[in-house]
C-alpha cells in the first residue's frame, strides 16, 4: 500500500466539499461514486446492482447506497471473505461539517489500497475477496444491514467478515482523555477485536503486525476488563449486522481520540503510515488463511 496514495485519498474523502458525507445526502452519493472510480482503478470486479459498483437501498424513506466489488480467489471451494468500511460520516452539524477523516475515511482509504494489493495477479488469495464501502452506519448499521439482507455471495459460505473504523491515527486511544490507557498499552499499537469464537483471528492478525513492526492489542488481553470492553463496542460498528447472520469478524481499529465525532476530525490529524500498515496486516491475514495460525 502506497501511503501517498492513501493520503490523497483521506483528504479527498474528508475535503469540505463533500460536506462530511452525511447518511442519505448527496454528498454520501459522491463519495460513493469516487469509492467506485477506485474500485474500478484497483481491477476489483463490479458486484453492486444492475452491474455496476453501487448498491442502492432505501430505509424509512432515506436512500443510500454500498459500493461492493468482488476479487475472485484462486480457489472457488475455499469460500470467501468480506472486508468493509463505512464511507458516510456525520455531514454538517448545527451549521458546523464534520469531515470525518479519520472516521472513516481511513477505512475507506485503507480498503482500497487492500483491494488494489490482493487483485494483484500474483497474490490473489485462495478464498474469494468481497469489498464493500457501506453507506448509512452513522444512522444505524444501515448499509450492512442492507448487504446482509441481499449480499453479493451466499453468507453461509463466507469464513469471515473484517472491518476497518478508525484506521488512521499514529497513536492508539491518542489524546488526554487516554493518558492513562498508555501505560499498558503501546502507543503504537493496533486495536483489534475478534468474535467471541474467533480467538484465532487475534493470532493471526498478531503474526501479520509482526511484519510490519506494530504490535496488536485486543481486548481479550486485559482479562476481566473485556467483559466491559466487548459489550461497549461490538454492537456499535457494520460487523455487528455480520455477527448476526452468524459470520465471524475481525475489527481493526487505532481506536479513540479527542477529536471523534467532532468538527476537528481533520485530514492532517490522520497518519497515512498507520492506514498502509493496518492494510498490509489485513493483505496478510487473508493471504494466509488457508494455513494454519
Amino acid at each position: 500500500p502506497d501511503p501517498a496514495e492513501i493520503g490523497a485519498r483521506v483528504a479527498l474523502l474528508a475535503d469540505p466539499a463533500l460536506r462530511g458525507r452525511g447518511s442519505g445526502t448527496a454528498d454520501e452519493a459522491a463519495a460513493a461514486d469516487t469509492i467506485a472510480g477506485w474500485f474500478r482503478a484497483a481491477g476489483v470486479e463490479q458486484a453492486g446492482a444492475a452491474g455496476g459498483y453501487l448498491a442502492p437501498f432505501t430505509v424509512a424513506g432515506m436512500a443510500s447506497q454500498n459500493v461492493v466489488g468482488i476479487i475472485r480467489g484462486r480457489d472457488p471451494a475455499a469460500g470467501h471473505v468480506v472486508i468493509g468500511a463505512h464511507l458516510d460520516h456525520l455531514g454538517v452539524v448545527d451549521g458546523v461539517v464534520h469531515p470525518g477523516a479519520d472516521d472513516n475515511a481511513s477505512g475507506v482509504a485503507g480498503l482500497c489500497a487492500i483491494a488494489a494489493a490482493l487483485a494483484h495477479a500474483g497474490q490473489r488469495p485462495g478464498p474469494t475477496v468481497v469489498v464493500v464501502a457501506f453507506g448509512a452506519e452513522e444512522t444505524g448499521l444501515l448499509g450492512s444491514a442492507a448487504y446482509v439482507a441481499a449480499p453479493a455471495l451466499p453468507l453461509d459460505q463466507a469464513r469471515l467478515m473484517i472491518k476497518l473504523d478508525m484506521i488512521g491515527r499514529a497513536r492508539f486511544l491518542s489524546g488526554q482523555a487516554y493518558a492513562l490507557a498508555h501505560a499498558v498499552v503501546a502507543t503504537d499499537a493496533i486495536g483489534v477485536l475478534a468474535s467471541p469464537d474467533a480467538a484465532d483471528l487475534v493470532t493471526r492478525a498478531r503474526a501479520a503486525a509482526r511484519t510490519v513492526g506494530r504490535p496488536v492489542v485486543s481486548a481479550s488481553d486485559f482479562g476481566p476488563l473485556e467483559r466491559m470492553v466487548r459489550p461497549a463496542i461490538e454492537t456499535r460498528g457494520d460487523q455487528a449486522s455480520f455477527a448476526a447472520a452468524g459470520v465471524r469478524y475481525l475489527w481493526l481499529s487505532t481506536s479513540m481520540h479527542d477529536d471523534y465525532h467532532a468538527p476537528t476530525d481533520t485530514a492532517d490529524k490522520v497518519d497515512p503510515a498507520t492506514i498502509a500498515a493496518v492494510a498490509r496486516i489485513v493483505v496478510e491475514v487473508v493471504l494466509g488463511l488457508d494455513a494454519p495460525p
